[in-house]
C-alpha cells in the first residue's frame, strides 16, 4: 500500500477539469454602484482596475469612477485575471482585455481564466490552451486537460495520460492509464494496474513495483 494514497487518492478516476472557482458566478464581493453608473446597476469589487457590472441582465465593465469601458452586452462575465476577463454570449465564450477590446473572439464552448499566462479552452469536445494573443500553445485536440499545476499540464489523448510543459511540449509521455496533477513535486499515476508516484522527470519515486 502506498503511504501517500490515503492523503491524496484511494482510487484513481478519469481526469477531470480541475476546479478553479467559476468567478462568473461567485467572483468578488458585490458593492454599491460607482457614481457614474445607474443606481440600479449591480456591481462587484474592482479587479485590475475595472468593475464588473450588470444592467438589465447584461454584463459589462467600468472603471472605478463608473465610466463604461465595456458596454453591458454579455450574458455572463468574470472578474479580470492576468489582464483578461471571460465573457459569454449565447453558447460561445471568449475574452475582453482591460482596454475594453474583445481580445479573444467568442468562439469557444468554454474558457477558463488565465493562469501562468495560459487559458484552458474547450472547442466542441476537445481541450487546449491559448496565450494572450489567442495563439494555441497547446493544440485543441486533447480529450481532457487540467489546469497547470507546478508548471506542468495534465492531458489525456486516446485514453492515455501524460504531462506537457507551459510551452506545450511533452514533458512526460502520454503513456499512463490514469494520472493526477502534480502536488509537492509528485504525481500519482496508474500503469497496467499498478499505482505509483513519479517526479517531474517521469521517474518513479514512490510505490515502484507495488500494486
Amino acid at each position: 500500500m502506498l503511504s501517500r494514497l490515503i492523503c491524496v487518492s484511494l482510487l484513481l478516476v478519469p481526469v477531470i477539469l480541475l476546479a478553479q472557482p467559476d468567478t462568473m458566478e461567485v467572483g468578488t464581493t458585490p458593492v454599491a454602484a460607482p457614481a457614474m453608473l445607474p443606481a440600479d446597476a449591480q456591481t462587484w469589487e474592482a479587479t485590475e482596475g475595472l468593475v464588473r457590472y450588470r444592467i438589465d441582465g447584461k454584463f459589462g465593465f467600468a472603471d472605478e469612477s463608473g465610466k463604461i469601458v465595456v458596454a453591458a452586452a454579455f450574458d455572463r462575465a468574470s472578474d479580470f485575471s492576468q489582464g483578461m476577463a471571460r465573457v459569454v454570449s449565447g453558447d460561445t465564450e471568449g475574452f475582453v482585455n482591460t482596454n475594453g477590446e474583445i481580445a479573444i473572439p467568442l468562439q469557444y464552448k468554454k474558457v477558463w481564466s488565465f493562469q501562468d499566462s495560459l487559458a484552458l479552452v474547450r472547442l466542441g469536445s476537445l481541450f487546449g490552451f491559448i496565450d494572450h494573443a489567442g495563439k494555441e500553445v497547446v493544440p485543441v485536440w486533447y480529450d481532457h486537460a487540467a489546469l497547470p499545476e507546478e508548471g506542468l499540464i495534465l492531458v489525456r489523448d486516446n485514453g492515455k495520460h501524460g504531462f506537457l510543459d507551459l510551452t506545450g511540449a511533452i514533458r512526460i509521455p502520454l503513456m499512463y492509464d490514469q494520472a493526477e496533477p502534480f502536488f509537492q513535486g509528485m504525481a500519482l499515476v496508474e500503469l497496467d494496474g499498478s499505482r505509483f508516484y513519479i517526479d517531474q522527470t517521469g521517474r518513479c519515486v514512490e510505490g515502484c513495483g507495488e500494486e
